[in-house]
């Protein structure tokens, strides 16, 4: 993590002991995460804007053997994918960075 401060490091650590914040309110499940930025107007906002997501909520990336039809049924949408159905399921990003500030304290 090049060029990052030790409160971006910090918060990103965090963020990834924390598991996927989707995968946490909607299944009630730990899934490993992965930081993921948000955004505006297609913009990353800073790394302090940021939200834990496993690879499927965030690239659309399968896990295991799954196709992306069976992970889309059984966990919804991927934001990769569709970020307009991933928000309507799950809130937007603005709502997942304030839950997920929450959850830091």
């Amino acid at each position: 993590m090049t060029g990052h401060s030790k409160k971006d490091k910090d918060r990103f650590q965090r963020l990834n002991d924390m598991g996927c914040i989707v995968c946490r309110q909607t299944f009630g499940a730990f899934v490993q995460s992965e930081v993921a930025h948000c955004t505006s107007r297609g913009r990353r906002i800073g790394h302090q804007a940021t939200i834990p997501l496993c690879p499927w909520h965030h690239r659309g990336v399968p896990m295991g053997s799954l196709s992306q039809k069976a992970m889309r049924e059984l966990y919804g949408p991927s934001f990769a994918k569709s970020k307009a159905e991933f928000e309507e399921a799950f809130g937007t990003e603005q709502k997942l960075l304030e839950e997920t500030n929450k959850w830091l304290g």
